[in-house]
């Protein structure tokens, strides 16, 4: 038995606070004690970071264990059922829109698999975005979108190490802007700075104008940055 099939922004549980931002849907879900949720699918991928309690997902050959700080991609239609623990849970979802989720699974995004990830930087990262989620100034939506951009693209470079595939050849076209936009990062690559710049590419191959605005970060200036059309 399949069982239900939520809508994009749907979740079970009790929603407590929505936002939506570009592409991206983002929900605040807490759940009762020992609540059981029947097995059930997603229309849209998205990511699930346990913030209070613990719950189970159980699915026809394993059980995933998600306690506090606990981050999982769910794919779209993937079909588990949940067991919530003795203090039930508190949930921050993003869900992806699929043409961004599309445009995702060409930069290395492993779209139909399942991650985890328990702590680290990937935490740091949605407890980041939590706060700005909560905050809903005119400046949150913007600092929102960079920061679930850098959760995709830490989601993506894993999928790519489970698949044990090579960078994709946009990362290299990245670093040849790069190093031509910014000349002072030719030797820094591997700094934190790098990660606000691949969102200046990714809005580039979106289609999307940008002003870098932030280069001042890199060299003191505000540059534009080109766009250009692309037909891969």
């Amino acid at each position: 038995m399949a069982g239900m099939n939520l809508r994009y922004g749907q979740f079970y549980g009790e929603t407590v606070n929505v936002r939506n931002v570009r592409a991206f849907s983002l929900s605040e879900t807490v759940y009762p004690p020992n609540l059981r949720v029947p097995k059930h699918s997603h229309e849209h991928a998205y990511f699930c970071f346990v913030r209070r309690g613990a719950f189970s997902e159980r699915f026809e050959t394993r059980t995933r264990f998600c306690t506090v700080s606990t981050l999982v991609f769910h794919p779209a239609e993937e079909t588990p059922s949940d067991s919530f623990h003795d203090f039930g849970g508190q949930c921050f979802n993003i869900q992806v829109n699929s043409s961004w989720l599309k445009l995702a699974h060409e930069y290395g995004l492993a779209s139909d698999v399942p991650v985890e990830f328990s702590r680290g930087e990937l935490s740091t990262l949605v407890t980041r975005l939590y706060r700005e989620f909560r905050q809903a100034d005119s400046a949150s939506s913007l600092l929102m979108e960079g920061l679930i951009l850098e959760i995709i693209g830490h989601t993506a470079r894993h999928s790519l190490r489970l698949c044990g595939k090579e960078p994709p050849r946009w990362l290299e076209e990245a670093r040849e802007i790069i190093q031509q936009v910014f000349p002072s990062l030719s030797r820094s690559l591997k700094s934190q700075k790098l990660s606000t710049s691949i969102r200046y590419i990714w809005r580039v191959r979106s289609g999307s104008t940008m002003v870098a605005r932030s280069a001042n970060t890199f060299s003191g200036s505000e540059q534009s940055l080109p766009v250009a059309n692309s037909s891969t």
